[in-house]
């Protein structure tokens, strides 16, 4: 399956850095449909299907495995609608927090994963730019965007 690569913010080779990989593909619903496409290179999606998007990341560096335990990532999407309305995405799939401690370690790196859902009938037909963030935050302190995702400019028409 074609992957997006995250672009990160946190960047500091040798002591913590993070790098990963989104992919988004389509469910035909209801079952029995055409086969799942991936909108990393399928830009048309039905109105009536589900989008999974799926996210990877890796921390790297000596302060990988030791930030605060109660640290958490935050992922969310933003579907920016061309033309005259707008689709909240977070009313139907609300961010997801994926604790820093899930993250499984390896040597002296850590890594997680998140996958979100946007239902069936969730967005309206049109033209929408898609993008995802990952934030990081500290216990009570909000951090800076952590990575972000572009899939681009995607159709979605009746179905």
């Amino acid at each position: 399956m074609p992957s997006i690569a995250l672009i990160s913010e946190i960047v500091a080779p040798g002591v913590i850095e993070l790098s990963g990989v989104s992919a988004v593909t389509t469910q035909e619903l209801p079952a029995g449909g055409l086969l799942p496409e991936n909108l990393t290179s399928e830009k048309n999606v039905q109105s009536d299907q589900t989008s999974k998007f799926v996210f990877n990341w890796t921390l790297t560096g000596f302060l990988a495995n030791s930030l605060h335990p109660l640290s958490k990532f935050t992922v969310r999407l933003f579907f920016e609608k061309c033309g005259n309305s707008e689709f909240d995405v977070d009313v139907n799939t609300p961010p997801l927090t994926v604790p820093y401690s899930a993250g499984t370690i390896v040597g002296a790196s850590r890594t997680f994963q998140a996958t979100l859902y946007v239902p069936g009938g969730s967005a309206l037909p049109g033209l929408y730019d898609i993008a995802a963030v990952i934030n990081f935050e500290d216990p009570g302190n909000p951090g800076p965007v952590a990575a972000f995702a572009e899939f681009g400019k995607v159709q979605v028409y009746p179905g």
